[in-house]
């Protein structure tokens, strides 16, 4: 038996610390990415199809994350899933049949390819999902009311979001946040914030549902009359996505499900996940760059509130197409 190299292995080391870390990275990735990082497998294993390598081995890998993370199964992700199971079956299969020969070979070829098509529909999906196909068109005369926790209501007026974002339109709007409320309490404020006669509602609820274990049933049944009572009362609404842990969520893309469901447009977790990367607490860039969160590692700062106020903007210029300014 002849014994590796030294040059041997330590390129084998170099090529098993980026595997391991690039599966870590695939659990660390935000949703608004998960289906980018399904690509990367897809292309590891394109490449071993290509190269005649085990194809299966990074299609089980993009499964398996997908399964860890516990992301909203759409149509059209389930079906990008499943046919990713089924390719590395089928790539198993062909190997333990003896078939190596041309790792290029039709059958190969056809199901990465069939994978990839699928991967592509479910990319339009998931982004026609999470933004609404009605326009709207902005009255001077109407509120933009922003419902919330202490994300929304800050630590002080001067910490607060809507604070900033009424500098960035022209349109009232008003703050309706409340520290420690959960969907189920925002039902309470509903009276109070129709008689506002409200256009657009930006609903930033579910965290404390979510600390209180109060169950992804109970939040999904109240998000789901809050967002009733306000369409129905003629008001768009913006819904802001709730992260709920860096590597699974035990909600299950809660936010997505229901903007893909009723037609709205969701304001991706990632404006929330940023302020935390963002805040002095946390580990690696905390005191290399400006906080965005108060020195208790979890509400806004100034910095936070203008951050978080241009992300709301954002999703509300996407729903008008255009300039959100009058």
């Amino acid at each position: 038996m002849i014994e590796p190299s030294r040059s041997e292995i330590l390129r084998r080391i170099v090529r098993s610390t980026v595997f391991v870390s690039a599966i870590a990275v695939s659990l660390l990735v935000f949703p608004s990415v998960l289906l980018w990082m399904v690509a990367f497998w897809l292309a590891i294993a394109s490449i071993a199809v290509y190269r005649n390598r085990a194809a299966w081995l990074p299609l089980a890998i993009g499964v398996a994350v997908l399964l860890i993370k516990r992301p909203d199964w759409s149509p059209g992700l389930m079906a990008l899933a499943v046919s990713m199971a089924a390719a590395a079956a089928i790539l198993v299969w062909k190997r333990a049949s003896g078939d190596v020969s041309d790792g290029r070979s039709r059958l190969a070829l056809v199901t990465i390819g069939l994978v990839w098509a699928l991967w592509t529909a479910a990319v339009w999906q998931s982004y026609s999902g999470s933004h609404t196909a009605d326009a709207v068109r902005l009255d001077p005369n109407r509120p933009i009311v922003c419902l919330g926790d202490s994300l929304t209501t800050g630590l002080s007026d001067d910490e607060a979001y809507p604070v900033y974002l009424q500098q960035l339109t022209s349109v009232p709007v008003v703050n309706f946040g409340r520290a420690g409320i959960t969907a189920r309490d925002a039902l309470k404020q509903l009276p109070a914030i129709l008689a506002t006669h409200p256009q657009v509602v930006v609903v930033e609820l579910g965290g404390h549902d979510y600390l209180r274990s109060y169950g992804r049933a109970a939040a999904r049944a109240s998000l789901v009359e809050v967002i009733e009572a306000c369409r129905n009362a003629g008001a768009a609404v913006i819904l802001v996505e709730i992260p709920r842990g860096f590597i699974t969520d035990s909600f299950s893309g809660l936010e997505r499900e229901l903007a893909r469901t009723y037609d709205l447009e969701l304001m991706p977790d990632t404006a929330i996940r940023m302020l935390v990367l963002r805040s002095s607490t946390f580990p690696i860039l905390g005191n290399m760059i400006e906080p965005r969160l108060s020195d208790d590692g979890l509400h806004p700062n100034v910095a936070g509130a203008k951050y978080l106020a241009h992300a709301v903007n954002n999703a509300l210029e996407n729903m008008l197409h255009s300039s959100n300014r009058i």
